[in-house]
C-alpha cells in the first residue's frame, strides 16, 4: 500500500505547518535522510451547509521513503490506556486485520519481558510477517544494528505522518482531549447543519474538501443542541455493544469504552456517530423490506423503455480508479423497487424526493428474497 502524501488542511495553518516541518531538518540531517518539505498544490473553499466558505489548502508531503528498523518495520503503535487503541502504519498495511489480542495487550516489551508504565509500545513486523511488541527503549538491544538511529528513522517517518494527520483533522489546535459524548454531539450538530451529510476523512481526501470532523473546529461551528447529545449517547451505547469483526470496529468499541477522545483518534471516534446512524437506518430498512417481501413484484418488461413515478429510497456512493458509481434504489407506490447503477448523480434530488423517470428495464432478479427490477439509462421524464 502506498503512503498517503496529499492532505487537506485549513489555509490559515499553512505557514505554521511549514515552520513545524522545518523543525525536522536537523533530525533528518543526523539520520542521513532527505529533509522533509510540503508543496502547496492548491487553495479552495469548503462550502458548509449554512453557506459559509472555509478557506482550505491542499498540500503534498515530500518524504524520504519507507524506513525500516533492521529487518523490521513499524506495523502499528499501541496506545495503552483503559482500553488499547491501535494506529496502523499505512506503509505496512496489507488490508488484513490484526490479532484481537493486541487490543488487550499489556505494555510489555517482548525483548526485556518487563511491564512498565508505557503509554505506547510498537508492533514490529519482519518480511515473514512475525510480529514483536517492543518498547522504544529496548529497540537497541533487539535490533543489533545502530538501533537508536534505526528506531529514530522509523519514528521520524511515523511522526511526519501523524503531524499531517493532526493538521487535517484538528487544524493544528492544541486540544489534548475531550469527553466523547460532547465530541459526538458536536459531530451531530455539524451534520445537522450540513444537510444531514457525514463526510469521512477518506472521502474528504478524494474530493479535496474538509471532513465533518474538520468542521467542528471552525470559528462558526454550530452549537450542539439537546437532540445532538441524545444522539451521541445512543451512538456510544451502540459502539459499546459491537461484536467487532474488524480492526476498525475494535477501535470504535475501545474509544466508546474509554469515554474520551484525543486528537490522534478523533477521525475514528467521529465515525461512531455515522456507524450508529447507518445501523439505525439498516434496522428501519429491514422492517420495510419485510413488509415489501409480502407485496413486491417485478416491474415492466425486460428490454422495454418505460416511465415510472418513483421515490428515492437510497443512494450508495462508491469510488474506484474509474471514478464514482452511484447505486440508487427507487420505491414505487405499489411497494416494488427499481435499482439503478449509474456514473452520475441526480444532483437536484435527495433521498425521500418523488420524481418521474424514464428508464429501460434491464433485468428481473431477487435480492434478499425480494423481487427486484434493475433498470438502466435513467433520466428525468
Amino acid at each position: 500500500m502506498n503512503m498517503k502524501n496529499e492532505y487537506s488542511i485549513f489555509a490559515n495553518r499553512l505557514s505554521d505547518l511549514e515552520k513545524e516541518i522545518k523543525k525536522y531538518d536537523k533530525k533528518a540531517l543526523k539520520l542521513g535522510l532527505p529533509a522533509p518539505s510540503i508543496t502547496l498544490l492548491s487553495y479552495y473553499d469548503r462550502l458548509t451547509g449554512s453557506g459559509e466558505k472555509i478557506p482550505m489548502a491542499k498540500v503534498r508531503l515530500n518524504r524520504g521513503g519507507i524506513l525500516k528498523i533492521g529487518e523490521y518495520g513499524i506495523k502499528a503503535a499501541i496506545d495503552h490506556g483503559t482500553t488499547n487503541i491501535l494506529r496502523e502504519n499505512p506503509a505496512m498495511s496489507n488490508g488484513e486485520n490484526l490479532d484481537p489480542k493486541w487490543w488487550k495487550a499489556s505494555p510489555r516489551c517482548s525483548h526485556c519481558d518487563k511491564i512498565r508504565s508505557r503509554k505506547v509500545t510498537y508492533l514490529l513486523q519482519n518480511a515473514s510477517g512475525e510480529l514483536i511488541q517492543v518498547g522504544s527503549s529496548c529497540v537497541k538491544d533487539f535490533t543489533g544494528h545502530d538501533p537508536t538511529k534505526a528506531l529514530s528513522s522509523a519514528m521520524f517517518e511515523f511522526a511526519l505522518t501523524e503531524l499531517l494527520e493532526g493538521e487535517e483533522t484538528l487544524g493544528g489546535g492544541s486540544w489534548s482531549g475531550q469527553n466523547l459524548e460532547c465530541f459526538l454531539a458536536a459531530v451531530s450538530a455539524v451534520v445537522r447543519n450540513d444537510g444531514g451529510v457525514y463526510i469521512t476523512r477518506k472521502k474528504a481526501q478524494i474530493d479535496g474538501i474538509a471532513s465533518t470532523v474538520d468542521l467542528i473546529y471552525v470559528p462558526k461551528a454550530p452549537r450542539a443542541e439537546k437532540s445532538d447529545y441524545e444522539i451521541a449517547e445512543k451512538a456510544i451505547a451502540w459502539a459499546k455493544g459491537l461484536d467487532p469483526k474488524s480492526d476498525f470496529e475494535r477501535n470504535l468499541a475501545a474509544i466508546a469504552e474509554q469515554g474520551f477522545v484525543t486528537p490522534k483518534h478523533n477521525g475514528i471516534a467521529g465515525y461512531i456517530y455515522e456507524g450508529y446512524r447507518r445501523a439505525l437506518n439498516r434496522a428501519i430498512e429491514k422492517r420495510i423490506e419485510a413488509k415489501q417481501a409480502e407485496t413486491a413484484t417485478h416491474i415492466g418488461e425486460v428490454g422495454k423503455r418505460e416511465n415510472f413515478e418513483v421515490t428515492i429510497k437510497r443512494c450508495f456512493e462508491s469510488y474506484n480508479d474509474w471514478g464514482y458509481t452511484y447505486t440508487y434504489t427507487f420505491l414505487l407506490a405499489c411497494g416494488s423497487t427499481l435499482t439503478w447503477f449509474g456514473s452520475k448523480r441526480l444532483d437536484e434530488h435527495e433521498i425521500g424526493d418523488t420524481l418521474n423517470i424514464k428508464a429501460t428495464v434491464k433485468k428481473h432478479q431477487e435480492y434478499k428474497g425480494i423481487p427486484q427490477t434493475v433498470v438502466t439509462r435513467v433520466c428525468e421524464a
